[in-house]
Order: structure tokens, then C-alpha cells, then sequence
């Protein structure tokens, strides 16, 4: 199930954990997807068990957003 977070920044994604083999461990996956930058968008892969909060929507949003 993907959960989708709206910051100023734009959407925030949210994926279900998955397996990465880099990581070796279940991971989620946040992307931030600017509007009008026709879906190209930012990812990072987080420790399953990382605690997510609106704070912390908020701050992978500001990080991301600087890439874009």
C-alpha cells in the first residue's frame, strides 16, 4: 500500500517495506514528486522500521526538493 503526504514541497510517497539487496533488509521507499516537474521525482530508501512523522515528511520534503 502506498501512503501519499502533501507538503509546500509537493507529494510525498510513501511505498509498503520490500526486501533491498543493498541494503540487505526491508525498506521503504519515500519519493517526493514536485508539481509541473512531469513526474521525475526523488527517492530514498529507509529502514523499515524508521518512524515516520509529519516532521519527518516535512524534512526528507525541504532535502529532496533541492535536488529537483
Amino acid at each position: 500500500m502506498v501512503t501519499i503526504y502533501e507538503t509546500q514541497h509537493g507529494a510525498v510517497t510513501v511505498s509498503a517495506p520490500y526486501f533491498s539487496f543493498v541494503q540487505c533488509r526491508e525498506v521503504i521507499s519515500l519519493t517526493l514528486i514536485k508539481d509541473g516537474n512531469q513526474g521525475w521525482g526523488v527517492s530514498k530508501e529507509f529502514r523499515a522500521d524508521t518512524e515516520i512523522s509529519p516532521e519527518f515528511f516535512q524534512l526528507f520534503a525541504l532535502e529532496a526538493s533541492r535536488l529537483l
